[in-house]
């Protein structure tokens, strides 16, 4: 389907927020890539002055969510988190450079190889589940590199400008980018054996399923969990964690085994169990560091 041509006026707000864009990627790669979390400090001041409304967002998410940190601790947790969020964005500039072995072997690490071996020596596919936590954006990036075959799901931005330019930094991550409503492509290829990668936890509206995360009621999208029940594969969750000095540390948790696909009575009942499960392992990793998380959206917007 062919979209329509944009207003000029638009179309000249949109360039300009793309010159903007780009004038920020090359500024961000004049730093080394492992002093992006003392530049993030730094951007860290001037949101909390600009955009006080991230200060409520998270302070409102926390309160229920970890209701243990109080005072001076959640102060400074607020501000670590706004900082790993910031650097998390950032990065994004740098994923280009992920294409380079020297790059990723400096920077990027796996709790077990094993998981690498395991992956390469099946024949089925694998949902692999994402948080916003940590590094989301260059979580699989490590697998792909090491030769098996990622697809991975993607937004469109409204910016046709940005949207493109994006694109091209993800290209660094290796793998094939499906955008969002192809989940007929996400099944096509998670049967060819490829690993399908979903960052899904952010609020699924009314139509998502409502599981417990953190104490309350969360809108959760059902895909990864139909992919992986549908699919009869297995579902893990990966996390990518900050380290310090801009090296991280992936981690891969089993999360659903599709033998056990026989003790469901349907595709409804498969669907909850799974997300419920791959939410609750989420949590749980979320509880190690939760500064990492991105308390900023609103993951707990829609109600039951």
């Amino acid at each position: 389907m062919i979209s329509p041509p944009l207003p000029f006026r638009k179309k000249v707000a949109y360039a300009v927020s793309f010159l903007s864009v780009l004038a920020l990627f090359f500024l961000l790669n004049l730093i080394p890539f492992r002093y992006l979390h003392t530049a993030a400090a730094f951007f860290t001041t001037i949101i909390l002055r600009v955009y006080p409304k991230a200060r409520k967002r998270i302070e409102d998410n926390i309160a229920f969510a970890l209701p243990e940190l109080q005072g001076s601790d959640r102060e400074i947790f607020f501000k670590k988190n706004i900082q790993n969020s910031i650097r998390t964005f950032i990065e994004i500039f740098h994923t280009w450079k992920m294409k380079k072995k020297s790059f990723r072997d400096r920077y990027i690490s796996i709790d077990s190889f094993d998981s690498i071996i395991l992956l390469k020596k099946r024949r089925q596919g694998i949902v692999a589940v994402q948080g916003h936590f940590g590094n989301w954006e260059i979580a699989l990036t490590y697998y792909t590199h090491n030769g098996i075959p990622l697809t991975y799901s993607a937004k469109h931005l409204r910016n046709p400008y940005v949207d493109r330019f994006i694109a091209w930094l993800r290209k660094g991550y290796g793998g094939t980018i499906v955008y969002l409503k192809q989940p007929l492509r996400l099944m096509k290829d998670l049967k060819r054996g490829h690993v399908i990668g979903l960052a899904a936890d952010q609020d699924a509206g009314k139509n998502g399923i409502f599981v417990n995360f953190f104490n309350k009621k969360a809108s959760t999208y059902a895909g990864p969990a139909a992919l992986s029940y549908l699919g009869n594969v297995d579902l893990v969750l990966v996390t990518c964690i900050f380290q310090g000095a801009g090296k991280y540390q992936i981690q891969y948790k089993s999360v659903h085994d599709r033998f056990s696909n026989g003790q469901y009575q349907g595709y409804d009942e498969a669907v909850y169990d799974i997300t419920n499960k791959w939410a609750m392992t989420l949590e749980q990793e979320v509880r190690k560091n939760p500064d990492q998380y991105l308390w900023l959206h609103r993951r707990w917007k829609t109600r039951p």
